[in-house]
């Protein structure tokens, strides 16, 4: 057995400690990159710039040509508050389309959305105003047989998705690097705690769907997909 002197042990404890440092440090697999080993990354393309008869198309999944059309928007005619000078606005901005979801075997689930914006705007008499918005994200799916399903999407608040018996968490998910650039801004599907899907919604976007699901799950996840990919912009749309 070789002698242990000072220099041996203390490298030993240093060995050990850089291994452990390691072995805390080490990044798990998070968010799309839990399906690097199993699911390809699909790339989305007629997603941006959207126009009328025009598909969105990624891997082995495509829609009926559709378009996102125009938003609605309402102002309300202020109201000013009975005791003070304060004058609050309302807006509430709707924007609906509907499209049918595809997969390579022809089979098909009808999507219809309707996106809503409501916001309030007061005016102060001696402060700055203050903003309250509410908005919704309603994905009706309606499979071949008949069967519908109606989901509620609230941005930043987790969604449960009936998957037959199952139900598949949808959650947001925003990933920067050191220098606190977005590397992943999306959705991600989980279910009974692993990941099976992942919707990129940066630039053109991406689609990850684990490759064991079997097909209903994966045309059913893709309808969601989509209607999330094309889902309109009404954040900018504030009273007047």
């Amino acid at each position: 057995m070789p002698k242990l002197t000072k220099m041996t042990i203390g490298f030993m404890l240093a060995a050990m400690t850089a291994a452990l440092s390691c072995a805390a440090f080490k990044p798990a697999l998070v968010g799309q990159d839990a399906l690097r080993n199993n699911a390809v990354e699909m790339k989305v393309s007629g997603r941006l710039n959207m126009k009328f008869k025009q598909s969105v198309v990624y891997g082995p999944f495509h829609t009926d040509t559709f378009s996102t059309g125009f938003a609605k928007v309402n102002h309300d005619k202020p109201e000013r508050s009975p005791t003070s000078e304060d004058i609050s606005t309302y807006t509430t901005a709707t924007q609906g389309f509907h499209f049918t979801q595809y997969d390579s075997a022809g089979d098909t689930i009808g999507v219809r959305c309707l996106d809503t914006i409501k916001a309030k705007v007061t005016q102060y008499s001696n402060l700055t105003p203050d903003e309250v918005s509410n908005c919704h994200y309603e994905i009706h799916l309606s499979k071949n047989d008949g069967e519908k399903v109606f989901l509620m999407y609230t941005k930043g608040k987790p969604l449960a998705i009936p998957f037959g018996k199952d139900t598949v968490k949808m959650t947001d998910e925003y990933k920067s690097d050191v220098k606190e650039k977005m590397v992943f801004q999306g959705v991600l599907f989980a279910k009974s705690g692993e990941t099976i899907a992942a919707v990129s919604l940066m630039s053109e976007g991406s689609v990850w769907i684990k490759n064991e699901l079997d097909n209903e799950s994966k045309l059913l996840i893709a309808a969601i997909a989509t209607a999330m990919l094309v889902q309109p912009s009404l954040e900018n749309i504030s009273p007047q």
